[in-house]
């Protein structure tokens, strides 16, 4: 009752039920005026612009509530101030690097020492001064480096002192984690070093409650000492007997780079049982390491050839065996290596030559890598700028240390307990593990 009759007004045009038609201002386009009628619908893209507008004001009129209350705050924030005795830690940009190897730790080239002054009287003077030799270079090689971290955590615990009142597991676990931080800093880690802090990380969970001091002290030094003698220095002569007794008097055995202390112990023990044969050395830029084993090879009174990576092609003809050094040897059987290592095993297993990689099982690593760009290494882009190279060139050059050897590459890997073939090492991992795993007579 009451209501106009919509079935007329509905009936009608639309240019009579709406006073003035189009022109009229009774209603704008596609929404309803006053008169009850509607125009021409809209179509759905005038609809959703319309709806985006709408989501707009809504945004704008919300950002102005909290623009007012956070400028409120701010305000309120400036007056407060810094509380007293305490400074506003200095923001400072640290280099990212960008595009497919913006995962990896940009190199950096100024030193721990340099980069945190304050650091020098928080860490143990022998712990500091490995961490510059990291960072420099001048300790290099996954044996050697996990060595001189050990012989620095043997320095470092004769002098340590544990706070009253403090459970010494409690503490020394966190002097120990701190130590190998700060090592980390200077240098990414290894695999080896990250199975011996792994291991003293062990020893000293079990220690009990009521360990005093020099027990502990005992208990880590103890365990430094048998895990130096015992996965070092005795898997290193192990490694190097099973790999000279497939070295023949009159062979031609390829290596790339500095070998690694397994392959010049190899090397070695194979001239010890005075057998001839030639090696050849097959070096690449910019670390050019392998002069050193060229010197190595010298002073064992063995014949030896120098080329570089691009003649490998030639050199492999008469190649009889390789045998190469690894970094780590992974759970899918490939190998981390000097940067060139894939390559030389390669053109190797294009000729029927077999790659021998010389690792101790200390270095074995459960995770899988398929890429060297997964993990790895940047060196400093400087080294790779040739000498006559101009010097306004870009020196964004990226610079990988290490490089993966696929398991299909590799025909067994030589460790302590014996030739095992690349499909094998997750099982002697695992054995590893659980302790079942025995050296090979």
């Amino acid at each position: 009752r009451g209501r106009p009759d919509r079935r007329k007004a509905m009936a009608q045009p639309a240019s009579e039920a709406t006073p003035g038609g189009a022109a009229g201002g009774g209603e704008a386009q596609g929404v309803p005026g006053k008169g009850g009628a509607s125009k021409k619908p809209t179509t759905k893209a005038e609809r959703r612009a319309l709806q985006e507008k709408q989501r707009a004001a809504k945004a704008a009129a919300r950002g102005e509530a909290v623009g007012g209350g956070g400028e409120k705050k701010a305000k309120e924030g400036s007056a407060k101030g810094p509380p007293p005795g305490k400074a506003v830690p200095e923001k400072k940009s640290v280099p990212v690097s960008s595009g497919i190897v913006g995962h990896l730790p940009p190199f950096a080239r100024q030193s721990m020492l340099t980069r945190c002054p304050r650091i020098s009287s928080e860490v143990h003077p022998a712990i500091l001064s490995l961490g510059l030799r990291y960072a420099s270079g001048e300790v290099d090689g996954a044996n050697m480096r996990c060595a001189a971290m050990l012989a620095a955590f043997k320095a470092a615990i004769a002098d340590y002192r544990c706070p009253p009142d403090v459970a010494v597991s409690r503490d020394l676990d966190k002097k120990l984690k701190s130590m190998f931080q700060f090592l980390v800093e200077c240098r990414p880690h290894s695999v080896s070093m990250g199975a011996a802090i792994k291991h003293l990380r062990a020893v000293v969970a079990r220690l009990g409650p009521e360990t005093t001091e020099d027990e502990a002290k005992a208990a880590v030094v103890d365990a430094v000492e048998t895990f130096t003698h015992q996965r070092l220095a005795l898997s290193g002569r192990l490694v190097a007997d099973r790999g000279a007794e497939k070295i023949r008097d009159g062979d031609v055995v390829l290596t790339f780079g500095a070998g690694g202390d397994a392959v010049r112990q190899l090397f070695a023990a194979a001239r010890r049982d005075d057998k001839r044969f030639r090696v050849v050395v097959v070096d690449a830029r910019p670390a050019l390491a392998g002069r050193a084993l060229l010197s190595f090879l010298r002073g064992l009174d063995l014949e030896a050839t120098y080329v570089l990576l691009n003649a490998v092609a030639y050199a492999v003809r008469e190649a009889t065996t390789v045998f190469v050094g690894a970094e780590a040897v992974y759970s899918n059987g490939a190998a981390l290596a000097d940067a060139g290592t894939a390559a030389l095993a390669l053109v190797a297993a294009t000729h029927n030559v077999p790659v021998l990689v010389c690792c101790e099982t200390y270095k074995f690593h459960a995770k899988v890598q398929l890429d060297s760009l997964s993990w790895n290494e940047l060196g400093d882009p400087d080294h790779l700028r040739a000498d006559d190279d101009p010097p306004d060139l870009d020196p964004s050059r990226l610079h990988l240390r290490f490089d993966v050897t696929p398991d299909k590459y590799i025909t067994a890997v030589i460790t302590e307990h014996g030739l095992v073939p690349p499909s094998a090492c997750a099982a002697l991992l695992r054995e590893l593990e659980l302790g079942t795993a025995q050296p090979d007579p």
